[in-house]
């Protein structure tokens, strides 16, 4: 294959896009091929395709793959508190992997492709990169952590991409953080879009970077990059020393982009006597908005769709309502963030040309209704504006929507406002933000090209105040803190303080999931939805206050037994305790589930009051799962009862030599799988089976079996065949060795990655852990030959080893005889992989010498106490801290904990 050079940038990019690059873009490219780094700054105005860092992000990666670029960092996070433009960065992400999927293997998009595919330690499979979402309501995703080799694209919100940073991933489990912080703090690019909004965020993410400069350690060891931000503004800043954008004399050679930035965009003020203030906004005034937008339909006389951006869900819903009974609810469209990812796809897969940004070809959508949502990185091309009045920077991104591409000779913008300068808040911008903005729209309107992107360059929006007078500094000591992650109390830190500029929490975000039917025992519900995991596409994302709103209704209104809600955190399901609201803890990354009656959902969003009846609740999860059984259905009791009765009968005659638990799944599992319509290996979920014959069975799961889908610590125990610790231990170290290398890490620490490859298990030939892994005699096993991952932890009830036991603890006895001869400072940095390379022992183990050893291998008592009960454990942990630094360890045990996963997966 012909290597890849800097000048097929721009064929790439048409491949990809169907458009050649601006002239900025390819100015991006060179600047981070000649430097080997990203710059400080990104600045360009709205339209001017900021999207394409992703572009840019996969080339440099495949020039360096075929050794013609420098090293850059393999992760690029695109950071936005929207979640909209988080969705928007995945979709195009997600488009670009398509596009080289499916490209020419001999082209220049094939031929990235392939070299993307060559960084990777694990199968490629058909992906030349990975692509993850991290926001608030979302399931977690550890794509980008399976494969630290591999290219990847992170789309992520400020909160949730902080909180990972510093050892604290909102809903993510606390044995993750220590991988998620140091993946993010080393081989990470962070493009922080709107980084005006953003300034702690900034901040702290800079800080880390510095922090980690402070370590001992010799640079030529750690070849790594460590984590690179860029803050992407529509003016240029005067504190980024590297700063790449658009350029005045890119105009004459860019037609496209000038047509964009150029184009007049006229601006009309309408005053309003029903300026909501500080109060909901009213009917009235929702009806004022639909009549300005049906002005502009009118004058439009049908060509091309007219824009409606508001502040409020309630108005938006207000205004689609009575622009629908005038123009016919077939030609409008409600389009808010809080909407669940099916009912958005599905509104996408309709009117597909309305959202790639083809202006007047989808004539039947005649109005978009939309809050914030609309106002950045939806590609879409709009006709007219109509807006109400928001801050300056929102009034200009949301007027970068009007005339997009420059096809039209103008983009009419209509603003509604009050008839004198805001003295209230109202929704979700502060009274100073929207005084700033009434003064500045006043002067905008004067002028005849109104809100052209390239006259707000010379006359930007006001800039908002900070809204905090003072950013918090992170310091090593408490970074040191903030990475004990063993330590329970370190999930009450207040990470806010280093990740967000306003420390209120109605800006936060999680998920409402709604369920129907489930069981009205809640134990049983609970077990249920265990059983059929949150899938991304049936939560509806929303904010804290509102959610507290809705449980606040489930009290108040529901009946029994449906005054209930669930939570899932952190990958735990819970039953929330309702019987007081100032008892209710919701965090962001929660996920609460209710049942499917609650009238909570009106025009496709969250509700705690107005709500529609009903609709249809049925399961989301059955496009991952081959079928979910519910008593209630006739269909479903005939499968439930011949289930049952296969499982008495086989709790009554087991086979030979088969547990009786064991054959009361297998039965269910025969009479499931024969009910369902796949051919792929599947599994059955049953609850516990009554005593009593005559009591209806509740439910059933069948599920596809996939070890790939496992959790890490399940794979700890199972992974489906038995594995030989021998095999194992050498497989992981290799593997680790490989990524080290990969990674371009110096040998010593490949080395030590393989050594501690080698080492980090060899706790599981206590006898007792082996008894759970069911080895036979003269067999030392890694991991169990179960038939499924129950077994092995039903098993752990029954032998001698005291609750907290760790078998990594133990591998560090072991290695610590191992490597007593190595110097100590190799010797300490393997054993610290070794204690936490399932993610505990950051801050100590729960476990004395004495309980560690459980009456076995008392010859190494000595060194045990020496290390468990004396402190030289500790002592270790902030040596290797000082001499490594602090995310630098976390980084080596991700690459250390990537490997096992990636060996474990393939079932070795």
């Amino acid at each position: 294959m012909n290597a890849l050079r800097e000048d097929e940038f721009a064929e790439f990019f048409e491949q990809v896009n169907g458009c050649r690059p601006f002239q900025w873009q390819i100015r991006l490219l060179r600047f981070v091929l000649a430097h080997g780094r990203w710059p400080d700054a990104i600045t360009a105005p709205t339209g001017s395709g900021k999207s394409s860092v992703v572009d840019v992000h996969l080339f440099v990666n495949a020039l360096h793959s075929c050794e013609s670029g420098p090293r850059v960092p393999r992760r690029l996070a695109v950071v936005v508190g929207r979640r909209a433009i988080v969705d928007s960065h995945e979709t195009h992400a997600r488009e670009l992997r398509k596009e080289l999927r499916k490209a020419d293997p001999g082209s220049v998009a094939g031929r990235v492709a392939t070299c993307l595919a060559r960084l990777r330690s694990g199968p490629a499979g058909d992906s030349a990169f990975e692509v993850s979402t991290l926001r608030g309501g979302m399931p977690t995703d550890s794509n980008w952590i399976d494969d630290p080799s591999a290219c990847a694209v992170i789309c992520a919100t400020p909160d949730m991409f902080g909180s990972r940073l510093l050892f604290g991933g909102y809903g993510s489990t606390p044995a993750a953080w220590p991988r998620e912080a140091g993946t993010l703090a080393r081989d990470t690019v962070m493009v922080l879009d709107e980084a005006h909004l953003n300034e702690q965020l900034l901040f702290t993410a800079r800080r880390v970077g510095h922090l980690q400069s402070a370590a001992e350690v010799p640079a030529d060891e750690m070849s790594v990059p460590v984590i690179q931000v860029v803050a992407t503004t529509a003016t240029p800043a005067t504190g980024d020393r590297y700063s790449v954008g658009v350029e005045r004399d890119d105009l004459s050679i860019d037609s496209t982009l000038r047509d964009r930035l150029e184009k007049p965009k006229p601006i009309e003020l309408v005053e309003t006597r029903n300026w909501p203030g500080a109060r909901r906004p009213s009917r009235n005034y929702a009806r004022e908005i639909a009549e300005q937008v049906m002005r502009k339909v009118a004058e439009r006389d049908g060509v091309g769709t007219v824009g409606c951006i508001v502040n409020s869900v309630f108005t938006a819903r207000e205004v689609a309502r009575i622009v629908g009974d005038s123009c016919g609810d077939e030609a409008v469209i409600l389009w808010v963030g809080p909407m669940r990812p099916r009912d958005l796809e599905s509104i996408r897969d309709s009117h597909r040309e309305l959202f790639t940004a083809v202006d007047d070809r989808d004539r039947e959508i005649r109005v978009i209704v939309s809050t914030q949502t609309l106002e950045v990185g939806v590609d879409i091309d709009l006709a007219a504006l109509v807006t109400e009045l928001a801050p300056g920077s929102s009034l200009a991104q949301r007027a970068g929507r009007v005339n997009r591409l420059g096809r039209r000779d103008r983009g009419d913008c209509v603003v509604l406002l009050p008839d004198s300068v805001p003295t209230a808040s109202t929704g979700p911008y502060q009274q100073d933000e929207l005084a700033d903005g009434f003064e500045w729209l006043k002067r905008r309107a004067d002028d005849p090209a109104g809100f052209a992107p390239i006259r707000l360059v010379d006359d930007p929006p006001p800039p908002r105040a900070r809204r905090r007078p003072v950013l918090s500094r992170l310091e090593l000591g408490t970074a040191q803190y903030l990475s004990s992650t063993s330590e329970t109390e370190v999930g009450d830190v207040e990470l806010d303080f280093w990740i967000r500029d306003d420390l209120r929490d109605n800006d936060l975000g999680l998920g409402m999931v709604r369920r129907s039917p489930l069981p009205v025992d809640d134990i049983d519900a609970l077990a249920l939805l265990r059983a059929t995991p949150i899938v991304a596409d049936e939560i509806y994302p929303v904010k804290i206050n509102t959610a507290r709103d809705v449980v606040e209704s489930v009290i108040r209104t529901a009946r029994q037994p449906f005054a209930r809600v669930f939570r899932e955190r952190a990958g735990e399901l819970e039953i929330v305790d309702l019987s007081g609201l100032e008892g209710i803890e919701i965090r962001p990354g929660d996920i609460l589930i209710v049942d499917g009656e609650h009238r909570i959902v009106d025009n496709q969003v969250i509700t705690a009051r107005d709500g529609e009846a009903p609709g249809d609740t049925a399961w989301a999860a059955r496009g991952r799962f081959a079928e979910v059984f519910v008593d209630g259905h006739a269909a479903d009791w005939i499968t439930l009862r011949e289930t049952a009765e296969a499982m008495y009968d086989a709790r009554e005659n087991p086979p030979e030599g088969m547990a009786d638990d064991e054959a009361v799944q297998a039965a269910a599992e025969r009479v499931l799988k024969s009910r369902c319509d796949t051919d792929r290996p599947v599994r059955g979920t049953v609850p516990p089976l009554p005593d009593d014959q005559s009591t209806r069975l509740g439910w059933a799961v069948v599920t596809e079996v996939d070890a790939d889908k496992t959790d890490e610590e399940t794979r700890q125990v199972w992974t489906g065949p038995p594995v030989p610790l021998q095999k194992h231990r050498i497989a992981v170290a290799e593997c680790a060795r490989e990524l080290g290398r990969k990674l371009g890490l110096s040998d010593l620490l490949a080395d030590v990655l393989y050594s501690a490859g080698l080492l980090h298990d060899e706790g599981k030939r206590h006898s007792e852990f082996q008894r759970i892994l069911a080895a036979q005699p003269g067999e030392v096993l890694a991991k169990s030959g179960a038939r499924d991952a129950g077994v092995p932890r039903r098993r752990r009830s029954g032998v001698g080893l005291v609750r907290g036991w760790r078998h990594e603890q133990l591998s560090v006895v072991y290695a610590a005889a191992e490597l007593e001869s190595t110097p100590v400072e190799i010797r300490d940095l393997v054993l610290r992989l070794v204690g936490t390379s399932h993610g505990r022992g950051r801050m100590g183990f729960a476990l004395g010498s004495t309980d560690v050893l459980a009456g076995e291998t008392q010859q190494w008592s000595a060194l045990a106490a020496e290390l468990f009960d004396e402190g030289s454990w500790d002592e270790l942990m902030e040596a290797t801290d000082r001499r490594w630094g602090t995310w630098t360890c976390a980084y080596l045990e991700a690459v250390l904990r990537a490997a096992d996963c990636m060996v474990s997966k393939e079932g070795s």
